[in-house]
């Protein structure tokens, strides 16, 4: 993905209103011309607070240079929790990760081919496997960590595909 010009707009869920406006070519943005862009709000979130973000179409190119944006408050949507502060999306295959009292939560945001091969994998920065499960045909998966205020990295293995994403525990 490429950034062009446009803008990054995150928006409260209850309201609509504007909890920040990014344009994508700011310091708020990063990762051009790679398949994960970055987005960094100036604001911190607030707690228990729904967002969703939409996308300027002019905003984001792909390698073809086709125009790509998001202009569905449904398409990527998150709450926060008390002192919540990371939120990671892998945004193509629309899973996203996010953490709440100790717990590592994983939504599927589409219907994706999990099976009983569809497994987590949850290690300690340092590389040593804290725990694995089974995922199960949930929409959302759920682990308890503790509230250890630590990053954990987590694997996720769905119908032989790899993902590989970071979040902070609280």
């Amino acid at each position: 993905m490429f950034a062009n010009t446009g803008f990054v707009r995150i928006k409260r869920g209850l309201d609509d209103s504007d909890f920040e406006l990014i344009n994508i070519s700011s310091t708020g943005v990063s990762g051009s011309g790679t398949k994960k862009i970055t987005i960094d709000p100036n604001s911190n979130f607030e707690s228990n607070t729904q967002y969703y973000v939409l996308i300027d179409n002019t905003a984001l190119k792909n390698s073809k240079n086709q125009p790509y944006g998001i202009n569905s408050k449904t398409f990527w949507n998150f709450t926060t929790y008390n002192n919540f502060s990371y939120v990671d999306m892998l945004r193509d295959d629309g899973i996203s990760v996010y953490s709440d009292k100790g717990y590592v939560i994983i939504s599927f945001l589409k219907s994706l081919p999990l099976n009983s091969n569809s497994y987590v994998e949850i290690y300690s920065l340092n590389g040593s496997l804290i725990k694995k499960e089974k995922i199960g045909n949930a929409s959302v998966f759920r682990t308890y960590l503790g509230q250890k205020q630590e990053i954990f990295v987590i694997k996720l293995s769905i119908n032989k595909k790899i993902y590989t994403t970071k979040t902070l525990v609280k």
